[in-house]
């Protein structure tokens, strides 16, 4: 087992993901967006897999479409509550 953490910053995310940097900062400004790991000159990076899992989460939610659209969360159906 490696002591070593794939990390990732928005070069990454766009390449792998499809998601622009306007598309990141407004789920991090959402509070959708999982914490960078560390802030460097060239910008954020975040945990690899943390994203990947973040990014099926918000797949299957349908906040990001199948080609890569980001949806508002207010066009979000609710969730029913429980009766």
């Amino acid at each position: 087992m490696s002591d070593f953490t794939a990390l990732v910053g928005t070069g990454e995310i766009k390449r792998k993901y499809g998601l622009d940097r306007g598309q990141i900062f407004r789920l991090i400004a959402s509070g959708d967006w999982p914490e960078p790991v560390a802030s460097l000159d060239h910008g954020k990076v975040w945990n690899a897999e943390v994203i990947d899992q973040a990014v099926k989460e918000l797949r299957k939610s349908g906040r990001i479409t199948k080609d890569g659209r980001l949806i508002p969360n207010r066009y979000l159906p609710k969730p029913r509550a429980r009766v």
